[in-house]
């Protein structure tokens, strides 16, 4: 039994955001506020509810499979055997022998230790999987909570088990309890709201991915999987050649009119893939500048060859990942357009995370847009669509915010100006539909 306890504890030493469902939230409204935090990359999801729902905890605990994250119920021992989910055990929640018996030996098994030391002590003797300390700031979730330092947390490191911090953490507070030794943030407002509070789901992902930025850089969730393609000889050529003439740098700042010497406008397409339809838009619009940008080197070979045969000498590409470009590189206000055409889908529930289109990037993209920018989105999976417009139709009305030109305030119909791409016409063989979402800044 030590040994499976022990690997349960390294596994949860990854740590994470630990979302706790808010009691107001029941039936769809929870489900729907449940899976946009698992999109945005919790590592655990505690349902609290009092009394809890068999219906509802089931739902959760099949949403939850789907992401590959670990339910855990709160304080219901039988519900948790019931589903095989792991259990959070308060001080008047029965005993951690009894519920370790109950669930066995791989069961997570959470309990809450407060400002505790003693308490502490005994849960990492006994087998908790995991040690929950707090509150350490003010919360409305409960009522005169005991508060702990963060010391604690320091001086908890040495009992070896995974260590959450509770109570009142948010975006700017939890950075210093990870120095302290959190493996986990836990939080239920942050996330999802307080009480009379209707969020979004593009909202609460914000608002959990807000909560991952404590954790650093050194673990941001990539859109992108970077694999070594092999380059034929023409592509090396392009970019040991090529590359240096009509290449970007993606670590310089970026002034389009001393990259195109002229003051036309711009155009920024994020992931051209092999290239071929940001060629044929700077070859059919001499009088705009086009960049593009994408971080796969044979595609970018490719496109540089593209460039070369065609003659095209107002297109630039830039090989790396946009989003530090953009971020430390790119002025606002750059761009007139920015064209997002048939990014990656991770198809798969527990890969949503992965999706380039999320709240932060777009409020990055918006900020590069010029006033009367338009950012273009296009992609061939309806699921990928529906959060596009979503993520698009939660951040309106904010300042500088994006609107939607769609005549029937959904999708657009395809301009005749945007060329057909290499993964729009395999989406299209498989039988999948096109959906493009145009929106324009102010």
């Amino acid at each position: 039994m030590k040994a499976e306890i022990d690997n349960t504890r390294r596994r949860l030493k990854r740590g994470g955001v630990y979302a706790i469902t808010p009691e107001h939230l029941q039936g769809a409204a929870l489900i729907t506020a449940a899976r946009a935090a698992l999109v945005a990359g919790v590592a655990l999801l505690q349902y609290r509810a009092k009394p809890p729902q068999l219906a509802d905890a089931k739902a959760l605990f099949e949403l939850c499979a789907e992401f590959n994250v670990p339910l855990i119920i709160n304080d219901d021992v039988a519900l948790a055997k019931q589903l095989g989910a792991g259990v959070h055990l308060g001080e008047s929640d029965g005993s951690l022998t009894a519920a370790r018996a109950v669930l066995g030996a791989k069961a997570i098994i959470g309990v809450s230790c407060y400002n505790d030391w003693d308490l502490a002590e005994a849960a990492a003797v006994g087998g908790a999987s995991y040690l929950a300390f707090g509150s350490f700031f003010a919360t409305q979730t409960k009522h005169q909570p005991r508060r702990a330092p963060p010391e604690l947390l320091t001086r908890a490191k040495q009992l070896g088990v995974p260590l959450v911090a509770i109570g009142g953490i948010d975006a700017n507070n939890g950075g210093d309890l990870i120095k302290a030794g959190a493996h986990f943030l836990a939080s239920v407002q942050s996330i999802f709201g307080g009480r009379g509070m209707n969020l979004t789901p593009a909202q609460i992902e914000a608002n959990a991915q807000g909560l991952r930025a404590c954790f650093g850089a050194a673990r941001p969730i990539k859109s992108f999987v970077l694999r070594q393609g092999r380059l034929t000889g023409g592509q090396d050529r392009a970019m040991q050649i090529l590359l240096p003439q009509f290449g970007v740098s993606a670590a310089e700042p970026f002034a389009p009119q001393q990259v195109f010497n002229n003051r036309a406008p711009c155009v920024l397409e994020i992931g051209f893939g092999n290239g071929d339809a940001l060629v044929e838009c700077a070859q059919s619009d001499p009088a705009v500048n086009f960049v593009g940008a994408e971080v796969h080197a044979p595609g970018v070979g490719r496109a540089l060859l593209g460039i070369e045969r065609l003659g095209a000498p107002n297109v630039r590409v830039m090989h790396g990942d946009v989003v530090p470009f953009l971020r430390e590189c790119v002025p606002d206000g750059c761009f007139e357009r920015i064209h997002v055409w048939f990014p990656d889908p991770w198809h798969k529930a527990r890969h949503h995370k992965r999706r380039l289109i999320q709240p932060e990037f777009v409020a990055l993209l918006a900020s590069k847009l010029c006033a009367g920018g338009r950012l273009h989105l296009a992609t061939d999976w309806q699921n990928y669509a529906e959060h596009m417009l979503e993520v698009l139709n939660g951040q309106s009305g904010e300042p500088g915010a994006l609107s939607n030109t769609s005549a029937n305030a959904h999708y657009c119909t395809k301009p005749d100006w945007r060329p057909s791409t290499h993964f729009e016409r395999r989406g299209l063989k498989l039988g999948h539909g096109v959906w493009d979402l145009l929106w324009r800044k102010g």
